[in-house]
């Protein structure tokens, strides 16, 4: 079995108990794809065609309104899961640019792959609930937090989710994540 693999294995384990089996099984239905630094793993009109699992590097998504301006909505390294969920379920153009922020390797598996992976192996079901259950719990708690918390409070939360990530990505890409001016996060980061 690929050590590539190990990650997203180690990863399911932790929420649904493996056998090697199970392993091989689902090795059946991944591959793996190497991003470059500044590439795109989806651009916005293209379909998002699967669900990709980071082992290496790290990866944005945002996206662009009519004026030029750019959301921040997520970051990726590590052992997460990053894809234009809309577009993935329903095959429709994404709205998003998923942008490699670091050379990056990642473990993909399509829409029909999945489907019948869970209908292979039923048990993923649980696995792939509670991942989406945790990514829609953290997305409420990041809208929450930038309706009603200060500019230095979100700051503190984002260092204590992501410590490893501040030196990794660029301070205005942080800003546009917390939704606040790279200058203020400049000043907001000055009262650690």
């Amino acid at each position: 079995m690929s050590e590539l693999y190990s990650n997203i294995f180690r990863h399911i384990s932790a929420y649904v108990p493996l056998q090697e089996e199970d392993e091989q099984l689902i090795a059946g239905y991944l591959t793996t794809r190497k991003i470059r630094k500044r590439h795109f793993l989806v651009s916005e009109g293209e379909h998002c065609r699967s669900e990709n699992f980071v082992v290496k590097g790290c990866f944005r998504a945002y996206y662009v309104d009519d004026k030029g301006k750019e959301y921040l909505l997520r970051f990726a390294m590590e052992d997460y899961w990053i894809t234009d969920l809309n577009s993935f379920t329903n095959n429709v153009p994404s709205r998003q640019f998923i942008e490699a922020l670091e050379d990056s390797e990642v473990i993909c598996i399509t829409r029909q792959a999945l489907d019948a992976l869970l209908m292979d192996l039923p048990k993923l079901h649980k696995y792939f609930m509670l991942i989406y259950r945790n990514a829609i719990i953290n997305n409420y708690d990041r809208i929450q937090q930038n309706f009603s918390l200060p500019a230095l409070e979100r700051y503190r939360n984002f260092q204590k989710r992501y410590p490893q990530l501040e030196q990794r990505v660029p301070r205005y890409m942080i800003a546009s994540y917390l939704g606040i001016t790279p200058e203020f996060l400049s000043k907001v980061s000055a009262h650690k």
